[in-house]
């Protein structure tokens, strides 16, 4: 195999990574370049250019063997089998010695989705409703991570514990106190309404769900039937509640036009009324804040500088807006 060349920061460097090995196990074609598209510690994104004779270029992605095999069962056994254009898969490498495996799929393009314009919301509902309403056979659905209502629950009650313990942090001011005690009593009227948001999520069956369907996780893509959407990053996918992938303008979500869905619904003999569909909406609403809760829970941290406290603090200050908004609405605050 010809060496290829890596893209790092403007300078080039021939050399054969790991991304190109594990390439090699799926096609003989040598990618002719590989660009670094970002790299963490959790995992690392390439592109590699000059294996497709369209021009098409691909996207490897490193991740940790779990969120790897659960991105790999929703390419190969349920978005293949859907009604629905999805992003042409080339499949999953395990990489030796390593807790990481590389997945191969193409590169998403197209216009950047904008819940601001209507016909991007009408797209994403009826990609929704045909991915909700389709009969996803017992196994796949077996292996995927539990979203039913328990799982936020859990999550809500672990948010919950963090902001009781922080309020013991001594690098926080008085402010910042207040801010974290004003959610953790939110918090509190949560699980106390939280057979409301059962009884609502309980009504429509469990089903195939993204987990994290923001904007910049989706284009849309031009194609012979015309425009098509196409929703990359799977690895917080799981089976459950539909409600969270439906929540409107919360946290960047793609607030897909609601009697669209319920329409597309209806013509796989799925009938809800809009009332109950706008009601599961709004339960996505607060499954999401109280995500976007933990994820910031998640960094804060005791015996720090405070300065390493301010980015956390600032998205539990926008939390707290939304939340009290989404409480109000649901008549559970006064």
């Amino acid at each position: 195999m010809e060496e290829a060349t890596v893209t790092r920061g403007g300078s080039m460097d021939a050399i054969r990574p790991r991304v190109v090995r594990a390439w090699s196990e799926l096609r003989p074609e040598a990618p002719r370049e590989v660009e670094r598209v970002a790299e963490g510690s959790s995992g690392a994104i390439y592109r590699l250019r000059g294996v497709e004779a369209d021009g098409t270029s691909v996207i490897a992605k490193r991740s940790p063997k779990p969120s790897a095999a659960i991105e790999r069962l929703v390419h190969e056994e349920i978005l293949s089998a859907l009604p629905l254009r999805s992003l042409r898969w080339y499949g999953a490498v395990d990489e030796p010695d390593s807790s990481f495996g590389w997945l191969f799929l193409e590169e998403p393009v197209g216009e950047e989705y904008s819940p601001l314009k209507s016909h991007h919301r009408e797209l994403a509902a009826a990609w929704l409703g045909t991915i909700h309403a389709a009969r996803v056979p017992d196994a796949p659905a077996a292996h995927l991570p539990d979203r039913s209502t328990p799982h936020y629950r859990g999550i809500l009650q672990a948010t919950h514990q963090r902001l009781l313990a922080h309020l013991e942090n001594c690098f926080l001011d008085g402010e910042d106190l207040a801010l974290l005690a004003r959610l953790a009593s939110h918090c509190t009227v949560l699980e106390r309404h939280w057979d409301d948001l059962d009884d609502i999520c309980d009504d429509v069956p469990p089903t195939l769900v993204h987990g994290d369907l923001v904007a910049p996780k989706v284009r849309i893509a031009e194609g012979p039937d015309g425009e098509a959407l196409l929703a990359f990053d799977w690895e917080r996918a799981g089976w459950g509640t539909p409600a969270i992938d439906l929540a409107q303008f919360t946290g960047g979500t793609l607030s897909p036009d609601l009697a669209v869905y319920r329409t597309t619904l209806a013509r796989s003999g799925e009938a809800h009324e809009f009332r109950d569909v706008w009601a599961l909406a709004e339960c996505g609403r607060f499954l999401r804040l109280i995500e976007a809760m933990h994820w910031a829970c998640a960094c804060l941290v005791f015996d720090r500088p405070r300065r390493q406290l301010v980015k956390p603090m600032s998205m539990l200050r926008g939390n707290e807006i939304r939340l009290t908004e989404a409480l109000q609405r649901a008549r559970w605050l006064p």
